[in-house]
């Protein structure tokens, strides 16, 4: 009995050894992936590799596309390097729009990376702002701007209190001639540029409201 009792016990301790080195194993495969994305990161955002050593961040460029392509197959759960890469497609293409030597063909492919990047960004964490912001800039920049309001007016009923979420939805309605909406924003936007010109709107709606009543 004691026998059989011991070699049960040496079974069991032979299982437990196994299971730690398959979790210590894939432990360490996860751990490479993370610091190997996370140094692809800091090369295009912050020029810093290792050796530690700095240069220019890499901007949007077809290095970029392939660092990002490379990053995200090793670990694609980065959704700051996804908002980082979506960020300099947007900025390029926004751009090309003065540029003669960038053609709609080209400014048409920024456009669509600026939305691949972003989309994965916030499939990752739809949460972060950055992430988020980048996403509606994209479809905007691609003119889906009515996905855009729809995409905002999400956001904006899941953090009501942020009064930047209010800023873009209005810049959003103005964008889709949704004027009377973009002036409803006015309660919730600091004083700006934005809210200037609004008010004006809102001054415009009043005086037609009341000559509609006095020709009543």
């Amino acid at each position: 009995m004691g026998k059989h009792a011991s070699r049960i016990d040496k079974l069991i301790r032979q299982v437990i050894i196994c299971l730690f080195l398959v979790v210590g194993i894939f432990g360490l495969v996860y751990s490479y992936k993370c610091i190997r994305s996370q140094s692809i990161y800091a090369k295009v955002k912050y020029g810093v590799t290792c050796p530690l050593f700095l240069k220019p961040s890499i901007t949007a460029s077809q290095e970029l596309w392939d660092l990002h392509d490379i990053a995200n197959t090793i670990y694609p759960h980065n959704y700051y390097l996804n908002s980082y890469v979506a960020r300099e497609a947007i900025e390029l293409a926004k751009a090309s729009t003065n540029n003669p030597d960038i053609s709609f063909e080209e400014f048409n492919l920024l456009a669509r990376k600026a939305l691949f990047y972003s989309k994965l960004a916030v499939d990752v964490n739809p949460y972060d702002e950055e992430s988020r912001f980048m996403y509606q800039e994209a479809l905007v920049l691609n003119g889906k701007i009515q996905e855009a309001v729809e995409y905002w007016e999400k956001i904006v009923d899941l953090e009501y209190w942020n009064s930047a979420n209010h800023v873009i939805m209005a810049e959003l309605y103005l964008k889709s001639n949704n004027i009377s909406l973009a002036v409803g924003e006015l309660p919730h936007l600091p004083n700006s540029e934005l809210k200037t010109k609004l008010l004006k709107y809102k001054k415009l709606f009043d005086r037609r409201a009341k000559s509609n009543n006095l020709n009543k």
